[in-house]
């Protein structure tokens, strides 16, 4: 018995948008492949506040505006199940047990929210360094990358836009981690952290 009958499963394309704040959207994802990141344009630029990996839900978080608050875009090409809102409250009636998952997915991410808030404070080193470690210990939970202890592969441009720093900021600090052993870079822009 199938309990989400309005739910679907789609694929999308690298930088495709998911929702917008233009459009109405009130439903919620789960992302089965791959990456998505969450962001607000600011005066054009970018601000990443989170990178979703496999199994990661995410939705419009005010649920009283059906316009989302943010972006959701793939990083590469995704696939995604989208069930409408109100089937998935449906769903979380009809199995009380899966809100307290739920609730403990959100608290964990609200409190990972609240350190990427707090890091806002430090300088630019101690920024980048969390911000690699957070994502690399976010993807170390995917089966692949445990598997076959893939490597963070990372360009300038988008620690940029996890950390909010400026691209200049980030190409020195990174030179320097790198002179002051803190992190690795090989040839093939992988990182490893120390």
């Amino acid at each position: 018995m199938r309990i989400a009958k309005n739910s679907y499963e789609c694929s999308k394309f690298e930088n495709d948008v998911i929702y917008s704040p233009e459009n109405e959207d009130s439903n919620i994802y789960v992302l089965k492949k791959w990456e998505v990141e969450l962001y607000h344009l600011k005066n054009g630029k970018k601000i990443v506040f989170d990178i979703l990996v496999p199994w990661d839900v995410f939705w419009n978080f005010d649920l009283k505006s059906k316009y989302p608050t943010h972006y959701a875009a793939s990083i590469r090409s995704c696939y995604l199940c989208i069930t409408p809102l109100e089937e998935f409250l449906r769903i979380i009636s009809a199995h009380p047990e899966l809100m307290l998952v739920f609730m403990q997915k959100m608290a964990k991410r609200l409190s990972d929210y609240e350190d990427k808030i707090n890091s806002n404070n430090w300088n630019a080193s101690e920024k980048i360094l969390y911000e690699l470690k957070r994502l690399k210990k976010k993807k170390s939970k995917n089966f692949f990358w445990k598997f076959f202890n893939l490597p963070l592969k990372i360009t300038h441009e988008k620690i940029s836009s996890i950390t909010w720093l400026n691209r200049i900021t980030v190409t020195r600090t990174v030179s320097t981690l790198q002179k002051d052993w803190k992190i690795i870079i090989w040839k093939n822009w992988t990182i490893d952290i120390i």
